[in-house]
């Protein structure tokens, strides 16, 4: 299994104003391209670990009416329910091999042809992708294999993975769901999930974390009495930890988007630990 942590995606309606709007957060945000087919483009906040945020947006306002959840000829199926976090990718160097894994511990995941988008400078990026079939409306998570080098989609120089707030990497990443039969996260990784803790304790909820190749902690919140909260039906983003080379840290909010600021020291401390508390 050669599965890390890619990025994570942020829709917004108008990208322009989103750009912006990231910007006056210290954030350094870059314009990404238009995806093949023309209707989403987008930009990317790129970070020094590699990782990075993605705000996906239509290219026309107008493509957002009467969307169908189901319809994946395009990413318009993402702002079925608006704007915020809709999914997150992991990226694998083998990903047929890897979606063969998956399949035989029991995930519903088909690798789809070859996709990309246009770079503003003409440049063609080419990935692959495999896609969960169990969902709409979302993608928690998506996988991709770069086709073309990683670096002509990810832009890892210095002047763009710089970032006046001081941010350097995606650490965490935070998935409610609801409580289901069997262990999604478990499967999908190949490996158990470690306990993670609180004190005081979270009452009506179960929380698990697994740490990625790459250095990216996924931090599962199950909700384990469904009559609490009905609304969360599927793996949802709620949060993504942001480290940051800044002494102080802080938690940053823009288009429904839930960023917390943790210092380096803090976030060695944190995952150092046997078990998070």
């Amino acid at each position: 299994m050669t599965l890390r942590f890619d990025h994570a995606v942020v829709c917004v309606v108008n990208l322009e104003e989103a750009i912006e709007d990231f910007r006056g957060l210290g954030f350094n945000p870059i314009t990404g391209g238009t995806h093949a087919g023309g209707k989403t483009h987008n930009a990317l906040i790129v970070f020094r670990d590699g990782t990075y945020l993605e705000l996906l947006a239509p290219t026309s306002p107008d493509l957002l009416t009467d969307l169908d959840p189901a319809d994946r000829s395009s990413f318009l199926f993402l702002f079925a329910e608006g704007e915020g976090f809709r999914g997150y990718a992991l990226v694998s160097d083998d990903l047929e091999a890897d979606t063969i894994a998956m399949q035989a511990r029991g995930i519903s995941v088909e690798l789809q042809p070859p996709n990309g988008r246009a770079r503003p400078d003409g440049v063609q990026l080419r990935w692959r992708s495999a896609y969960l079939n169990e969902q709409s409306g979302t993608m928690t998570p998506f996988f991709l294999q770069d086709l073309t080098p990683r670096n002509l989609r990810v832009p890892d120089e210095p002047t763009i993975t710089t970032h006046p707030n001081g941010a350097s990497g995606i650490w965490e990443v935070t998935i409610q769901m609801s409580n289901a039969v069997g262990d999604f996260h478990a499967q999908l990784f190949g490996v158990e999930g470690q306990p993670a803790f609180f004190d005081p304790p979270i009452v009506r909820q179960r929380w698990t974390h697994y740490d990625l190749a790459g250095g990216t902690r996924m931090m599962v919140c199950t909700e384990t009495d469904g009559s609490t909260n009905q609304a969360i039906t599927e793996r949802q983003i709620i949060s993504l930890g942001i480290s940051t080379d800044q002494v102080e840290g802080g938690t940053l909010e823009s288009h429904r988007a839930n960023l917390l600021l943790t210092p380096l020291p803090l976030v060695e401390q944190i995952t150092r630990r046997p078990r998070h508390t």
